[in-house]
């Protein structure tokens, strides 16, 4: 089993992914509630600075998410294409943890996790029990 450390970054303190001193390999987003434009850039350029090589989004709104996300991936480097997104809207919190934890980012080498959470969402604390 790969080694496994996670981020946790609240949906108000979007800032704060810019501190972290530790590279991301996936980032997962779980919001409640749709998001602005200003809060979706944020997000992408802050995660992507710190070395997100993927995106992972969850929440009744996770399709459009995904959607911006992509949006600004397009507009960004040449090498923002090469960013994966997965929307997991309507599925278990239990079947994203795992998508995760074993298909975003397989084989050995050491696993992160970006983990934004919207408190707001319900599914939450559940999301994040599965992941440790």
């Amino acid at each position: 089993m790969q080694s496994c450390e996670i981020k946790v970054v609240r949906r108000g303190d979007l800032a704060a992914i810019s501190h972290l001193t530790v590279m991301p390999t996936v980032c997962l987003v779980a919001f409640q509630n749709p998001a602005a434009s200003s809060e979706i850039d944020l997000l992408a350029k802050a995660s992507l600075a710190v070395g997100t090589e993927s995106f992972a989004l969850y929440g009744p709104h996770a399709d459009a998410l995904e959607d911006d996300i992509d949006f600004v991936l397009e507009q960004g480097e040449p090498s923002w294409l090469n960013i994966s997104t997965t929307s997991h809207q309507g599925e278990s919190p239990q079947d994203v943890a795992q998508f995760v934890l074993h298909a975003a980012h397989p084989g050995d080498e050491p696993f992160r996790c970006l983990l934004v959470l919207d408190d707001q969402l319900a599914a939450a604390e559940a999301l994040m029990y599965e992941l440790v």
